[in-house]
């Protein structure tokens, strides 16, 4: 069987998975559940879930991206729906460090979904989701400064501005030497929005006077 059939078969026998693993999951067989979604990782990514969460985003794209008999985006939404569902598993089970991971990398995948997929806003909703589930944690300097990103791309300046402040404030306890550094990524995001128009600026909450008062007081904090 061609390469490209056996990956448009697989994607769609992937579609009858999640109710599969929602149905293991209700009668408490966590264990088959897993298994369900690891072999499915594992057909699609070349990888087990627990290596999946411990790649880098780029490493997780451009290994999508390498085999181009199937859109890099379609794959990239199954492994991030099958790790929101594996998340819910390792909910039920209370394992919170899993649940933790699986959620944060699908929250990344499907950010990257909205920023470079022409239909990118149909998650939206499911982003929103996984940012709340997220939300009493201290993330890593990456995912902040991919959420600003998300906010900024999405014009909501305002919730933009307020994961910068939240970066700020954990910086330290969760330093991240592979991210920029926030008073870096925060002189730029300032930097950008203050060439959008006034309308612009309002229509993301962040009035041009409050913008710029962001961007004197984080580079006085440089100095």
């Amino acid at each position: 069987m061609p390469k490209q059939d056996f990956l448009m078969r697989l994607l769609e026998q992937l579609q009858g998975v999640i109710p599969y693993i929602l149905d293991l999951t209700k009668t408490g067989d966590y264990e088959e559940a897993h298994a369900v979604v690891d072999q499915a990782v594992r057909e699609v990514a070349g990888v087990s879930t627990s290596g999946l969460v411990r790649l880098s985003d780029r490493e997780i794209l451009d290994g999508l991206r390498r085999d181009q008999t199937l859109a890099w985006d379609e794959k990239a939404f199954f492994i991030a729906v099958l790790l929101k569902e594996d998340a819910a598993v390792y909910e039920k089970q209370e394992d919170e460090p899993r649940s933790f991971r699986r959620n944060l990398k699908a929250l990344h995948l499907f950010i990257w979904l909205f920023l470079e997929t022409e239909d990118g806003d149909e998650h939206t909703a499911v982003i929103h989701e996984l940012l709340a589930k997220l939300d009493d944690y201290i993330l890593p300097g990456q995912s902040y400064a991919l959420i600003l990103r998300y906010y900024e791309t999405a014009g909501d300046y305002a919730q933009a501005e307020d994961t910068l402040f939240e970066w700020q404030e954990n910086e330290a306890e969760m330093f991240d030497p592979d991210a920029p550094s926030s008073a870096e990524a925060g002189a730029a995001f300032y930097e950008r929005i203050l060439q959008k128009s006034d309308e612009e600026l309002e229509a993301g909450n962040l009035p041009r006077a409050e913008a710029e008062a962001g961007l004197a007081d984080l580079l006085e904090g440089i100095e």
